[in-house]
């Protein structure tokens, strides 16, 4: 529980921070700021400075709000207390994430962060997300807002902790597939975000066979 409140504080002062940092990107960036970077780390869309400015602490202090309330109107919101201090960490790197990518952005818009290179920051920052996830994702027990929620894992427990076992381990080599992105050459970026993102999402078929296999059990030995 005290690890939980820590990680609430420090959201708080994260989303402080990125409100703080709004106010300073107000005063300095110009009119048009890049929004968007390719694979090669080549700016290729624009937007307001207004946009960029609100966009992301708006984004952030949203995500805060419906992860810390979606739990009280959660039919299995009793488990959420089981996984308490995950939950909270979860939320908390999502905040810090954002915070990067928005302090990165902002800086790359200015003489600062010029020579900064989008396309080996982000799939570090995305890497480190994803193994983060992938640490967490075991000690998420069955809810309707966080974890893999397929058909299978949320009408049986037992489906529910081995696709998210097996889920975290994915979730963490995805990670590090993600993290080859920003020390392989750009062309290789349409395959390996392929493969990161199959590798992600295979716990999802992971689930289905689990509840194909069980069907074959003997009716005794079901559920």
């Amino acid at each position: 529980m005290k690890k939980a409140k820590l990680f609430e504080v420090i959201s708080i002062l994260a989303l402080v921070a990125m409100v703080v940092l709004a106010y300073y990107f107000n005063g300095v960036l110009p009119d048009q700021v890049i929004s968007h970077w390719n694979a090669q780390g080549q700016a290729d869309d624009y937007s307001s400075k207004t946009f960029f400015v609100y966009f992301m602490p708006l984004l952030s202090i949203g995500v805060y709000l419906l992860m810390k309330y979606l739990p009280k109107v959660d039919p299995k919101k009793a488990n959420y207390i089981k996984f308490d201090t995950a939950y909270n960490f979860l939320r908390l790197y999502l905040v810090l994430f954002f915070l990067v990518i928005f302090y990165v952005s902002g800086m790359m818009n200015l003489d600062f962060g010029k020579d900064w290179n989008m396309g080996q920051i982000m799939p570090v920052v995305i890497a480190i997300l994803f193994v983060c996830i992938g640490l967490i994702m075991p000690q998420i027990k069955q809810n309707w807002f966080a974890g893999i929620k397929t058909p299978w894992t949320l009408s049986d427990n037992e489906n529910w902790e081995k696709t998210h076992r097996f889920g975290g381990k994915m979730f963490i080599l995805g990670g590090l597939v993600f993290l080859s992105m920003a020390f392989l050459p750009s062309n290789y970026f349409i395959v390996v975000f392929v493969v990161a993102i199959a590798i992600i999402l295979s716990p999802i078929l992971y689930s289905y066979f689990i509840f194909r296999n069980s069907q074959k059990l003997p009716p005794e030995e079901q559920k």
